[in-house]
């Protein structure tokens, strides 16, 4: 028994990095899962890449580690010993500055808006 969870987003293509592939979950819930939002401020150079896309997989590998090793267990208090299986959606991302790609090279904070699904 443990909590898993996979991550995509549901941005706006427009707001995705050109030829970016949105991942695919692969869970699909039985019943109506539970729903809740987040805001969180990720604080990277790790989401800094050579391109955008990297950065926004980045970005995603960064938002599911806080979500998982943070505040699954510190907020919503899950049992880690239950079987909770979920899904992370990104659903809006801010930058912290000016530079004309979120996803580009150096080191930001990144306001991420987002929703797990689980049951």
């Amino acid at each position: 028994m443990a909590i898993t969870t996979e991550i995509t987003t549901r941005q706006p293509a427009s707001d995705l990095p050109p030829g970016y592939t949105v991942p695919t979950p692969s869970y699909e819930f039985v019943g109506t899962p539970i729903e809740e939002k987040f805001v969180t401020t990720i604080a990277t150079a790790g989401v800094a890449n050579a391109t955008p896309a990297t950065g926004l997989t980045a970005l995603l590998t960064a938002v599911k580690d806080w979500a998982d090793n943070t505040w699954i267990p510190d907020t919503l208090k899950l049992d880690a010993t239950a079987t909770v299986n979920g899904i992370i959606y990104l659903d809006k991302v801010k930058i912290s500055n000016t530079r004309s790609s979120i996803y580009g090279t150096g080191t930001e904070n990144y306001t991420v808006h987002g929703t797990l699904k689980y049951e």
